[in-house]
């Protein structure tokens, strides 16, 4: 496996457009791409917990990529994080939670904690933030994974590479 990209999508379902709605965002997932023998593979958050597929196999299930943004170095060494991550079970409790992060941030502009996150589960934007943290990217110590949606996520790995390249100027 290598070429390791994090990758926002928009799916068709209900959660999907409630989750896009809350966040006030086009999309509504987090999730990664990678390179399997030339076969491009997601992994991702299902309802079982972290999984792996193909992405045409993701895609049938009317799922779409929305934005695969740049990154300032590989990410490639939080492979292992996320196959090790295979088998943790979805975050519902955390999901219930991010309605109450999300109004501490748009209507009260306070930055709250997930009280309800899991430390055993997963969701997507979590798992990604996390492996962000595990590689040590740029500013990945701004990140609460539990209380980071796949908007604010993205936002944020924006955020670094405006950063990462004023810096470089």
């Amino acid at each position: 496996m290598q070429n390791l990209r994090v990758a926002y999508s928009r799916g068709s379902g209900v959660l999907s457009w409630l989750i896009r709605l809350c966040t006030h965002s086009n999309v509504n997932h987090t999730l990664f791409l990678v390179d399997e023998n030339g076969t491009e593979m997601v992994i991702g958050a299902d309802w079982n917990g972290l999984a792996m597929q193909t992405r045409t196999r993701w895609e049938r299930k009317g799922n779409r990529v929305i934005d695969t943004p740049q990154l300032v170095r590989s990410v490639d060494d939080g492979i292992p994080f996320l196959l090790n991550s295979l088998d943790k079970p979805y975050d519902y409790t955390g999901l219930l939670g991010m309605p109450i992060v999300l109004a501490g941030r748009f209507w009260f502009h306070k930055r709250w904690k997930n009280v309800f996150a899991s430390r055993r589960a997963l969701f997507c934007s979590e798992s990604a933030a996390l492996m962000f943290k595990y590689v040590g990217y740029p500013m990945a110590n701004l990140l609460d994974p539990s209380s980071t949606d796949p908007a604010l996520l993205r936002h944020w790995q924006r955020q670094v590479v405006d950063h990462e390249e004023a810096v470089s100027s």
